[in-house]
């Protein structure tokens, strides 16, 4: 039988999982940590959106809960539903790397079981030797 004590903690992490406090904090924490790094104001910002990104993908629960769950949770999201390029997807792992490292005082360890994007081929255009001369030939000189 649950004593009140319990009762009373469980009460108090189920209203922590989803009110959003302490986040204010983490942010304070993020601008701090980038700036004693010497990061550029632009990458300041967008840590504090891609971490606004994820506190509201986690419904803000408090930053204490959030765990590698919800970070594969995040990036397979980004990836399926928001379609998101492989660069994106590497820079959001990176930013909430930094944060869990730097801030939250968390290890990843290793995320795996992630919808990773797949990187697009990238097809070279390379015109023909006739193609080439087509074009300079259809070339004016501008003073004539």
């Amino acid at each position: 039988m649950p004593t009140a004590k319990t009762t009373t903690r469980a009460s108090k992490e189920q209203r922590l999982k989803h009110s959003g406090a302490g986040w204010r904090k983490i942010y304070d924490e993020l601008e701090t940590a980038v700036r004693v790094r010497y990061y550029s104001p632009k990458t300041l910002k967008a840590y504090g959106n891609r971490t606004r990104q994820f506190q509201t993908f986690a419904k803000s629960k408090y930053p204490v809960l959030v765990g590698v769950d919800d970070v594969k949770k995040f990036l397979s999201y980004l990836a399926i539903e928001r379609e998101i390029s492989a660069s994106s997807q590497k820079w959001a792992f990176n930013v909430l790397l930094f944060l869990f490292r730097h801030v939250l005082g968390k290890d990843f360890g290793q995320v795996e079981g992630v919808v990773r994007v797949k990187r697009k081929p990238y097809t070279q255009v390379v015109l023909s030797r006739e193609e080439i001369d087509k074009i300079i030939s259809s070339m004016h000189h501008p003073t004539t």
